[in-house]
């Protein structure tokens, strides 16, 4: 008796089985009609694709003096709310350099702001500007400009 139940049972889900794969098309789901969960994720971030990318970074470097191969390399990264100033200072220990950093144009008109290093020194400094940096060269005389 046990063996014509299970027997039965098989028969049932074999015939279930056959008969749902001979479903009409369009009988099936719709598996694109709902949303995923990353679909939803980005439908629903309005930022997301508005936002455009932080400018480029850069790299930039001056001489310690005239006669000398020394230089005051720099590179830097512009980020969302801040731009990172990377220095290494190759110039003789104790040498101070200022270098004008000139930041792009804001309405038009370029500013220029100054930054010092010892010699013999490397480091960083952030700077809370959005906008990024065009140049650095030596003309100290328009730095506040």
């Amino acid at each position: 008796m046990r063996t014509l139940t299970s027997a039965g049972a098989t028969i049932a889900a074999v015939g279930i089985t056959v008969g749902l794969m001979s479903a009409p098309a369009y009988a099936a789901p719709a598996a694109s009609a709902a949303p995923t969960a990353s679909t939803a994720s980005a439908l629903t971030t309005p930022h997301a694709q508005a936002a455009p990318r932080p400018p480029k970074s850069g790299k930039d470097s001056i001489k310690c003096s005239k006669h000398s191969s020394a230089r005051v390399n720099f590179s830097w990264k512009n980020g969302w709310e801040t731009t990172t100033l990377y220095f290494n200072n190759h110039c003789t220990k104790g040498k101070r350099i200022t270098a004008a950093i000139k930041w792009a144009p804001v309405d038009g008109k370029p500013w220029y702001e100054c930054f010092s290093t010892n010699g013999k020194t490397k480091g960083k400094h952030k700077f809370g500007h959005r906008t990024r940096i065009a140049d650095i060269n030596t003309r100290t005389k328009y730095c506040g400009k």
